[in-house]
């Protein structure tokens, strides 16, 4: 197909869509906790067997609303340990009884 001038286009197109999904997946990898992306590829697969027929739709809506939970929890916890983290970086205030920050 390289060297085919007959098919040139069609292997520029296939390049071009490879990048591009190369990207979103680095994308993807950079956004997503590591934890998360096999939810990922289970939601995206889902999503192709509903618009195949081979998965019914409330089945895959079930999945996304345990996915979401998933993910709430999740970030719950990295934000109680991004808070804690903080919260023991900052020195307490000394001879002030009112517990507030300085």
């Amino acid at each position: 197909m390289a060297h085919s001038p007959t098919l040139r286009g069609k292997a520029q197109e296939a390049r071009r869509r490879g990048g591009q999904a190369s990207a979103r997946a680095a994308r993807l990898g950079k956004l997503v906790p590591p934890r998360l992306m096999s939810v990922y590829d289970r939601l995206e697969e889902a999503l192709g067997q509903v618009h195949q027929g081979e998965l019914e739709p409330r089945i895959a809506q079930a999945m996304a609303a345990l996915a979401g939970a998933m993910v709430r929890v999740l970030t719950s916890g990295e934000l109680e340990e991004r808070v804690r983290r903080l919260e023991e970086r900052q020195p307490q205030a000394r001879g002030n009884n009112s517990g507030k920050w300085r």
